[in-house]
């Protein structure tokens, strides 16, 4: 957000640092891509476009 010419760091932002666990990818509609998404024990199926920073559990 923008205000008086300062702008927040994105990083910190609750949006940017939560940590989701990828279940399953797969395709659409027209071949529209989607993951399905799990967090606090629910699931939500998301655009792949708002999927990064992908990392392999331990």
């Amino acid at each position: 957000m923008k205000i008086c010419n300062v702008v927040d760091d994105c990083s910190k932002c609750k949006l940017n640092t939560d940590t989701y666990e990828l279940l399953q990818i797969g395709a659409g509609f027209l071949s529209v891509g989607y993951a399905m998404v799990q967090k606090d024990g629910k699931i939500t199926k998301v655009s792949l476009s708002r999927i990064y920073d992908v990392k392999e559990a331990l």
